[in-house]
Parts: C-alpha cells; sequence; structure tokens
C-alpha cells in the first residue's frame, strides 16, 4: 500500500500562506492544523500546494477534515489536482450553498461540472466533517465522496459516480494538489489534516508527536527541543556548521490505536536550509531505537527554507509493521551532512 502524501505540519507542503496548530481534529480560529484560510480580498494568494513524494497516481483516495462557518461563498475552488503544473480537475463549493460540493474538471481554459453532492445534512456550517474522496481517471471514470460528521463516525455517501468522463489525453495522473480556503470577507474556514493514499482512507486517522525533551544527540548550536518543537516557523533554529552532527528527541505518545487499527505508515517532518557561506549541505532523518540509529538517505537542502519529509512505512529496526510501543519508545533525530 502507498501514500503519496500526507499534510499535518508548515513541513509538509511545498508552499503555503496559512496558519497552524497542534490540535488533531479541530478546526477553528484559534486551533486548526494545516488550516486554509485568508479574507476575500487576497484568496487566491491563500492556501497550501503539496506535490506527491511518491508516485504520479490515476486512482487514489484523498482524505482531508473541513470545518465551515456560515455564509460559506459559492461556486469556489477548494481543493484542485494537477499534472505537470496542469489543472485536471477539482472540488469547489456548490451553486447553492456552502451544503455541496462538485466535481469540476478543465478542458481547454474552462471549468464545467461533472457533478454536485447532496445536500449535507446537517448542515455544514459550524460542523467538523471528514471527508473521504475516491478519484479514478479515465472514461468510464470514477468519483465517490463520503462526509462524516466527526461526531458520529457514520460516513455518508455523498458522490457515487462511475461512468464520468474524467480522460485526458497524454496525461499519466495526479502529481500535485493545491489547498485554498473558501470564505467571505469576514469568515473564516479551515481544511486540514490531508492522507492521499492508494488504499481506502475511511476510518484513517492521522496523527502528530512532536518533541517534548531532548534525547542521546545534542550536537547543534541552540538544540534544545524547544528550539524545534512548534509547527510554526519562528526565528529560532537549530544550527549545525560541522557535517555529522546529530540532534535526537523524546516526543509525545501517540495514543492508543482504534480497535483493530494498526500504524500504515510514519514519517519524520522537518524544515530545514542551508548557509549558502558555507558548512553541511544535506540532512538526513533517523530513529533510534534500542540504542541503534537507523539513518534514512540524504535529503539535498536549499538556501531557501523547505519542508524535509521521509516516509518510513515498516519499522527500520524489524523491517515489519510498526508497533505502537516501538513507536512510543524511539527517538526521533536529524543530522547534518556535508
Amino acid at each position: 500500500m502507498t501514500i503519496y502524501a500526507v499534510v499535518a505540519e508548515a513541513g509538509d507542503v511545498d508552499s503555503y500562506d496559512v496558519p497552524f496548530s497542534t490540535t488533531m481534529m479541530s478546526s477553528t480560529s484559534g486551533n486548526k492544523r494545516a488550516g486554509v484560510r485568508a479574507s476575500f480580498a487576497v484568496r487566491s494568494n491563500r492556501g497550501i500546494r503539496k506535490k506527491l513524494r511518491n508516485g504520479t497516481p490515476s486512482e487514489f483516495w484523498f482524505r482531508w477534515v473541513f470545518r465551515g462557518q456560515a455564509n460559506m461563498l459559492t461556486n469556489l475552488p477548494y481543493i484542485t489536482f494537477y499534472e505537470l503544473g496542469v489543472p485536471l480537475f477539482r472540488i469547489s463549493t456548490g451553486a447553492t450553498s456552502g451544503d455541496t460540493l462538485k466535481l469540476e474538471r478543465y478542458d481547454s481554459g474552462a471549468w464545467s461540472t461533472l457533478v454536485t453532492s447532496v445536500i449535507l445534512s446537517p448542515s455544514t456550517f459550524n460542523n467538523l466533517y471528514v471527508y473521504d474522496l475516491h478519484i479514478k481517471l479515465g472514461n468510464p471514470g470514477i468519483c465517490t465522496l463520503y462526509a462524516t460528521l466527526a461526531s458520529n463516525d457514520a460516513p455518508a455517501k455523498i458522490i457515487d459516480e462511475t461512468a464520468l468522463n474524467l480522460a485526458f489525453p497524454g496525461v499519466i495522473g495526479v502529481d500535485e494538489f493545491y489547498v485554498t480556503g473558501v470564505y467571505n470577507t469576514s469568515t473564516d474556514h479551515w481544511v486540514s489534516e490531508m492522507i492521499m493514499t492508494d488504499w481506502c482512507t475511511l476510518g484513517a486517522e492521522l496523527r502528530v508527536t512532536t518533541p517534548n525533551a531532548n534525547g542521546t544527540y545534542l550536537e547543534f548550536t541552540a538544540g534544545d527541543y524547544l528550539s524545534i518543537d512548534e509547527p510554526v516557523l519562528d526565528t529560532v533554529y537549530a544550527l549545525s556548521g560541522t557535517a555529522d552532527q546529530r540532534l535526537s528527541y523524546s516526543k509525545t505518545a501517540v495514543a492508543a490505536l482504534m480497535a483493530g487499527g494498526n500504524i500504515e505508515s510514519v514519517f519524520i517532518g522537518s524544515t530545514a536550509n542551508y548557509d549558502a557561506a558555507g558548512g553541511p549541505t544535506k540532512l538526513n532523518h533517523f530513529w533510534r531505537i534500542s540504542s541503534i540509529d537507523y539513518h534514512s538517505a540524504d535529503a539535498v537542502l536549499a538556501t531557501a527554507l523547505a519542508g524535509v519529509q521521509t516516509q518510513y512505512d515498516l519499522s527500520p529496526a524489524t523491517g515489519l509493521p510498526w508497533t505502537l510501543t516501538e513507536l512510543n519508545a524511539a527517538q526521533a533525530g536529524f543530522r547534518s551532512r556535508a
């Protein structure tokens, strides 16, 4: 099974102008995660862009969390999917209220509606929903969209189409998506916790753990965990002027899994750059498990801050699926590289 993209932190996206927070499954103006918002006047500049790190799928599932407020605007692009910078299709708000979504496709410079969802009940306004979208390109193509009110865990199928024209000449699949806010001039709306996979995301959860104590290695300048434990970029950084210096951290515990649940994949994410004046130009992540370090391949950094994300589908110590006990006991770290 493949995970194409995960968005939970600033370091997980390629470009953004959005706020971040540290609480999952909450998308109010004071408590959001990878949230998208803006005033109407500057809407085109607000959102997050994410390139897929693992494949160009022609069939995928895409899961996100959304909370709407009153007066959500209609007919606005919401989540747009691309290949090689060209838009293919998108989910937009409906024409009559914030209670519907629609699938649109792009042809010859214009958008056309393929299908509109049924009306959600209760209203999306002031309610937190989890959405699960299944897309298969082709003709016939598939679009299935589920909406799950977070308070009752009962998914409602609001789009169910298996005979759409989702064929795009010369297109292999999706390699990027862009998420924007859907709001009016005075009200914020939030989208967060995105997962894109080749398996059904219904019932999936995205959980984030952050550093809460220094670990075995503290070799960077200003490397204390308090320098790097925030999801919002600030002006305090851990610095390394010599290759192969390391930092590692203990972290907040991941809560018990749902009944029958398993850990599908684990990511380490960081935001980093290198100084053009000299010094290390690369970074790798590692897990320290039972006093042994398991390093990832080196990631080449840029002079501008950018996200670095490493995916571990299996425990590097055992080659088997992660256990919760093993994950919670492991230290996460990174190492400067020449």
